[in-house]
């Protein structure tokens, strides 16, 4: 007998359901074919897929590589662009133009594709380098639709994204994550050191095992999420608190902001990407 497969779209099985993938780039044209060739490997697995693609100020071949795509894709990709945005010279610079894009290419596709069932956000970089489209489709199988309003990613190694992680304490991390990792920086005379960097995010970045459960969280990245778009509805993403600009996506998603009840936010623990190793704290003389 055939299996139906069914994902966040009302029991629809997954070759009915359709997804808007949305992203941000700037200066990435060393990854983005790949990574935008695997994101189109999707429409083997959903019944329509569009691409929401924000890009700012590039100056190597970025640009290019998305009309060239787009030429080759008719009416698959839209391009967002904006120039002259903050030079990203400062770690709070770079975050709040991901918030603006992030919210931009959010806001696109609720208005402009109302009737899509699900959404991915996701990086563009390194972290897609071993994605393929049966990941997505083999953890819809496995977790059914009313199960999860958002499943967000993985790693292959360490769980990197502690600056995006919320959480109460559970099988993986066994003390809460509720405040940014990086607020005791801003105390005055405190200097980061590699002792430091450990105790504020290195020590967190726990290997989670792919055949774990979902785990509930209060809010997570780990550069892509896939999610129930009407639930998206009146959600922001907002870095001026100066922390990742996921957790008051996440806040607001879980709260039900768009007139739905709150989202249940998960990781999944099956749906690994390839963590960048400028993201992986030194463990090195650390048990």
């Amino acid at each position: 007998a055939s299996i139906t497969r069914t994902g966040g779209g009302a029991g629809k099985p997954v070759a009915e359901q359709r997804v808007v993938v949305c992203g941000l780039v700037k200066n990435n044209a060393e990854f983005l074919q790949d990574s935008l060739d695997r994101l189109l490997g999707l429409r083997r697995v959903f019944g329509g897929v569009k691409v929401v693609l924000f890009e700012n100020d590039s100056t190597d071949g970025t640009v290019a590589i998305i009309k060239e795509t787009q030429r080759q894709h008719p009416g698959v990709i839209t391009l967002l662009q904006e120039t002259n945005l903050p030079a990203n010279r400062t770690n709070s610079e770079t975050i709040r133009v991901l918030a603006y894009g992030r919210n931009r290419v959010m806001r696109h596709a609720l208005q402009k594709h109302p009737d899509f069932d699900l959404v991915i956000m996701c990086d563009l970089d390194q972290v897609l380098a071993r994605f393929h489209a049966g990941m997505v489709e083999d953890c819809l199988a496995l977790y059914p639709p009313g199960s999860w309003e958002m499943l967000t990613a993985n790693s292959y190694s360490e769980y990197y994204d502690i600056f995006a992680l919320r959480t109460e304490a559970n099988t993986i991390w066994k003390e809460p994550l509720l405040d940014n990792c990086w607020a005791p920086l801003r105390r005055p005379g405190v200097r980061l050191t590699k002792e430091l960097l450990y105790k504020l995010v290195g020590r967190h970045q726990r290997v989670i095992p792919p055949i774990s459960p979902i785990i509930p969280v209060i809010s997570a990245f780990g550069g892509l999420f896939i999610a129930k778009l009407s639930s998206c509805h009146g959600c922001a993403y907002d870095a001026r608190s100066g922390e990742s600009e996921h957790v008051a996506f996440c806040r607001d998603f879980s709260r039900g902001k768009g007139g739905e009840a709150g989202g249940r936010i998960f990781i999944c623990p099956k749906l690994q990407l390839q963590a960048e190793a400028i993201h992986l704290v030194d463990k090195v003389g650390h048990s």
